[in-house]
């Protein structure tokens, strides 16, 4: 089931929600398919996928969508923690587990300390 997550931006709250709606969407506008989402995006690339989420969001809701690629941007100064939960959001909806994501960290740490 797709949960929506919300994002405060402009006094307002917004839906992201991860799913064929935001998939197409971020296609239609970048070209990439939902599998070059899990290989990895550039963050110009991610935050237009966060954008297109949200739009998703609105759309699936039906609440209007007002938001500008540059009202996104300053929110995400603004907010630097959205791109985390984003990230989150995305890697939930290829079916990680929190568990699965303690793991990666675990193995991220053990790279920069040298431990094996």
């Amino acid at each position: 089931m797709v949960k929506d997550t919300y994002f405060e931006i402009n006094d307002k709250k917004y839906p992201a929600r991860i799913g064929m709606i935001s998939f197409m969407e971020f296609e239609e506008l970048t070209g990439k398919t939902a599998n070059d989402v899990l290989k990895g995006l550039s963050q110009k690339e991610l935050i237009q996928f966060f954008q297109c989420s949200l739009d998703a969001g609105c759309r699936y809701n039906k609440i209007p969508f007002e938001l500008t690629f540059e009202d996104v941007l300053i929110a995400l100064e603004d907010h630097p923690e959205y791109l985390l939960t984003f990230n989150k959001m995305v890697l939930y909806s290829f079916g990680f587990t929190d568990k699965m994501l303690e793991e990666m960290k675990n193995i991220e740490l053990d790279s920069l300390t040298g431990k094996k």
